[in-house]
């Protein structure tokens, strides 16, 4: 869906069996992702369209109709937002009423969910206690059709070089970390289409005694990147739906099933771990910020993180270049060093040439007056959320460099050598080529607020900034 014509003048509850949460819909930028997915019996309702002289709007989160009970397949919290706020808009612009429906599609086309606005009723009669007494509400009734599931079969023959590969690189081996599940503690590369994750059970079981084995630092930077990642752009609950869809058509929903029910188990190993206060502490420090359900809220990401990771390695060999930037992200950049940058997320070769055109005038000298001003920025609020925008969407997305000299000129990245300067260099350069990435693959990536933000502080030293960010790989100076 994408009705954007109407000005939100109202709000989206949404309301689950274990939280409530309000996801304002009047900002430009995407819904955050939240802490908890919408649950089981999670539900939604808009609050403000009475006030126009509308119809309040609740959907469940699950299909009410059809044949497809949505046992693997729910709307989240954001989707919930969204889905309200697009049929809202079209209540209010007079294309849709009571009996009427509207069909969309989801997954890339694979899952078809038609919508039907049901009669008006009082609040009561669907909890949608935050609204105006005198208010109607309309309950969003809507089925769910899929294609059925397909068999079971042997893993894509040319991606298993890949994944041979991937298993060379990880450390710990299953058989070394004594506490997985006994059946989890093997080494075997048996690709076994009636493997119990189906034919990749050997990268599952590998990346996760990577995870549940690897020291301390290790699970401390994955659930930074868990933190960044997951909370711009995307979310674990939205990776994990799109891993159900690639698992449906090559019969592995059931290895995806049975992840859900054994995460925890993994993820517990650490949690209740005499170290994990200690990595809490770590986590928060490194976020710069500190709460009191900290604990609770890192194992609630440890595990989420840890489904989202595992789940991309069950369907590795079918899943898309999106959903395994998505699934593998947090992991693979908390195996990177400080300046470097795994090579699946590298950015476009034109989107790397245009920032380099832009830079193509910096001198040696300006490199220390460009990088103080960075530093200087972050202490004002706007600046920072929209480098911390461009962090978190950079550890899901394809927008790294792979050097220095990629975009600065070649002796602007020498001084930065001389001087000790690689790592601020890197850090500023990285977040400039994610902005450009942003911006031009989707403008509302970057909101225009946060965009003259990052932009303003370089008024004076790169006034072709604005014109980068808006015309991207086509920049021509």
């Amino acid at each position: 869906m994408g009705i954007t014509s109407t000005e939100p003048t109202w709000i989206v509850q949404v309301v689950s069996d274990d939280a409530h949460c309000n996801e304002c819909c009047g900002a430009d930028e995407a819904v955050p992702a939240t802490h908890h997915d919408a649950s089981p019996g999670a539900f939604a309702y808009t609050i403000g369209l009475h006030d126009r002289g509308a119809p309040e709007l609740q959907l469940w989160a699950r299909p009410t109709d059809g044949q497809d009970p949505g046992a693997d397949w729910e709307f989240s919290a954001r989707d919930l937002a969204q889905v309200l706020n697009d049929l809202a808009a079209e209540v209010l612009a007079g294309r849709l009423s009571a009996g009427g429906c509207r069909t969309e599609v989801f997954d890339g086309g694979d899952a078809t969910v038609t919508f039907r606005l049901g009669a008006p009723v009082a609040r009561e009669e669907v909890d949608a206690f935050g609204v105006d007494p005198a208010a109607a509400v309309l309950p969003v009734r809507w089925s769910l059709r899929r294609p059925p599931e397909g068999p079971r079969g042997p893993a894509d023959h040319a991606a298993l070089e890949q994944v041979r590969t991937l298993l060379r690189d990880l450390r710990p081996r299953p058989s070394d970390v004594r506490d997985l599940p006994p059946t989890w503690r093997c080494d075997d590369l048996e690709f076994d289409p009636d493997g119990v994750h189906g034919p990749l059970t050997p990268l599952v079981r590998g990346l996760a005694a990577a995870v549940v084995g690897g020291d301390g630092d290790q699970l401390v930077r994955f659930l930074v990147e868990c933190a960044s990642g997951y909370s711009t752009g995307t979310s674990a609950g939205y990776v994990l739906a799109q891993v159900r869809a690639a698992a449906r058509p090559v019969g592995r929903s059931a290895a995806i099933d049975r992840l859900v029910d054994t995460v925890p188990h993994l993820a517990a190993v650490r949690v209740e771990d005499a170290g994990w206060p200690r990595v809490v502490d770590d986590v928060t420090s490194a976020l710069g910020c500190s709460w009191p359900t900290a604990s609770d809220d890192l194992a609630t990401m440890l595990r989420q993180g840890l489904l989202a990771l595992l789940g991309t390695a069950v369907v590795h060999d079918v899943a898309g270049r999106e959903l395994l930037l998505e699934g593998t992200g947090p992991f693979r950049w908390s195996r990177s060093a400080t300046v470097g940058s795994p090579a699946e997320f590298l950015a476009s070769d034109r989107t790397v040439r245009a920032v380099a055109v832009a830079l193509a005038h910096l001198r040696p000298g300006v490199l220390p007056t460009l990088l103080d001003r960075h530093e200087r920025a972050l202490a004002h609020d706007a600046y920072l959320r929209a480098v911390a925008h461009l962090q978190g969407t950079a550890v899901t997305t394809a927008m790294a460099i792979e050097s220095l000299g990629a975009v600065l000129p070649r002796a602007v990245a020498r001084r930065a050598r001389r001087d000790g300067l690689v790592a601020p260099a890197w850090s500023w350069a990285s977040v400039l080529v994610g902005a450009v990435c942003a911006t031009s693959a989707d403008p509302r990536r970057l909101s225009v607020e946060l965009a003259e933000a990052f932009c303003a502080p370089y008024d004076d030293l790169l006034p072709e900034l604005r014109g980068l960010l808006r015309l991207g790989p086509h920049y021509r100076p």
